[in-house]
């Protein structure tokens, strides 16, 4: 296949071909096809997501400047939401914001390959008044804590906050 099929480059008429920069999503595709081949199962995907935006929120609590306005934008956006199409939108654009706030663009890229995914998870549990009540106020307890620069603690409120989905998915 050539690189433009492959995705590496772009045409734009009358300007020449351009070598396409990365997009957040770029994995998405092809891990959307890989885990329908592989069952992958809500469980699965809260377990990877532990392990990833964990991290995320570590390294996020360590960045100075800590990165105050893009996340506190993203909680506001969130708490604005009110429909469960868009808290599910505004939730994601959350974890995403964390895991962008690690300043590491290898976890920003293997977040976006399970972003539809999490989307998908995210409208499940929005549509559950229970889980919402419970995992609502980790947001801004995780974002004080990247704030305060405690990586401590961001860590182990993403844990704590990620694992409310286990036991409802479990």
């Amino acid at each position: 296949a050539g690189l433009v099929e492959l995705g590496f480059i772009e045409i734009h008429p009358g300007r020449g071909s351009f070598v396409r920069g990365v997009r957040i999503d770029d994995l998405s595709g092809s891990l959307t096809r890989a885990a329908t081949l592989a069952k992958i199962t809500a469980r699965d995907l809260v377990v990877a997501r532990l392990g990833l935006e964990c991290s995320a929120a570590e390294l996020a609590a360590k960045q100075t400047p800590p990165p105050v306005a893009s996340l506190m934008a993203a909680l506001s956006d969130h708490s604005e939401a009110n429909s469960i199409q868009a808290l599910a939108d505004t939730d994601l654009a959350f974890h995403e914001t964390v895991v962008a706030a690690s300043g590491n663009p290898l976890l920003v890229l293997m977040f976006g390959a399970i972003r539809n995914q999490v989307h998908a998870l995210m409208l499940r549990s929005h549509s559950d008044p229970a889980v919402q009540r419970q995992g609502e106020p980790y947001h801004e307890r995780i974002v004080q804590a990247i704030v305060d620069g405690d990586p401590v603690a961001a860590r182990e409120l993403m844990r704590e906050h990620l694992e409310l989905a286990l036991t409802l998915y479990g």
